[in-house]
Parts: structure tokens; C-alpha cells; sequence
């Protein structure tokens, strides 16, 4: 009986270990600003920063849970990053200051990746998803 109560703790262990190892992976950063207006989140392994100029809002901060850090990790994992720095912008409103100016980075295996500056609100259709789940988290 011992035994078995040993390799119960030990599986469940390894689990936690891996999820942990998993979230620790997170780095990225979302920012979109103008004039006056100051906009960005950033994830760093399980903690969600956030700062919003126009809502007095600075630097807040918030641990993901679990099922967020596994979704965030799940649309991640489902963008190309070596074609990220080559994504083009669907308008150009932040030529003329329409929009304020967007660029998502994010850190994967020590190199870092950063978009082509898009419009704040209207972001390159690889990143939809992630860009829309990261504001969803900041609600």
C-alpha cells in the first residue's frame, strides 16, 4: 500500500512539473500606442502585466491561471514565428494617426520575434487570436 501511495505522489508530481514547465516558457509583449494613448500587455512565464494610459491604469498584474497559461500556450504554439517578423498590416490607420500603432514580441527559445507595426484594433490575421485572448484577459 505504501508503495502504491509513493508512486500516486510521484505521478503527480511530475505532472505539476511539466505544466509549470510549460507556463514558465511564456514571454511576450502587446503594445499599442499614439499620442496620449500608452497600451500594453505583457505576459512573463505565469504573470500578466497590463498598463492603459487612457483608463489610469499602470502596470497592474495578475497570475494566470492554469487553463489560461495552457490556452495562451495553445495559441502560441499555433503561429509560425520564423514568419512573423514578414506579416503585413490589413489598414494603415496609424499612418494618419486613425489607430494607435500595434507590434506584438514575443521571446522563443532565447530568440526574440517582433511583427511589422499594425493598427491597434485591427491585427495581421496570423495573430488574431492571440492579440483578441490577450485582451480578453486584461476585461
Amino acid at each position: 500500500m505504501k508503495i502504491l501511495y509513493v508512486f500516486i505522489v510521484l505521478i503527480l508530481n511530475f505532472q505539476n512539473s511539466c505544466t509549470q514547465e510549460k507556463v514558465a516558457n511564456i514571454n511576450l509583449s502587446y503594445t499599442a500606442q499614439t499620442r496620449g494613448f500608452n497600451y500594453e500587455i505583457a505576459v512573463k512565464n505565469d504573470t500578466l502585466y497590463y498598463t492603459n494610459s487612457v483608463e489610469n491604469i499602470r502596470d497592474a498584474a495578475q497570475v494566470l491561471s492554469e487553463e489560461k497559461s495552457r490556452k495562451l500556450n495553445s495559441l502560441l504554439k499555433s503561429i509560425n514565428t520564423s514568419s512573423l517578423e514578414t506579416l503585413e498590416r490589413p489598414s494603415t490607420g496609424s499612418i494618419s494617426d486613425r489607430a494607435p500603432i500595434a507590434k506584438l514580441s514575443l521571446m522563443k527559445q532565447g530568440k526574440e520575434y517582433i511583427t511589422p507595426e499594425f493598427d491597434h484594433g485591427n491585427p495581421p490575421e496570423e495573430i488574431e487570436n492571440l492579440i483578441d485572448y490577450l485582451q480578453q484577459l486584461v476585461e
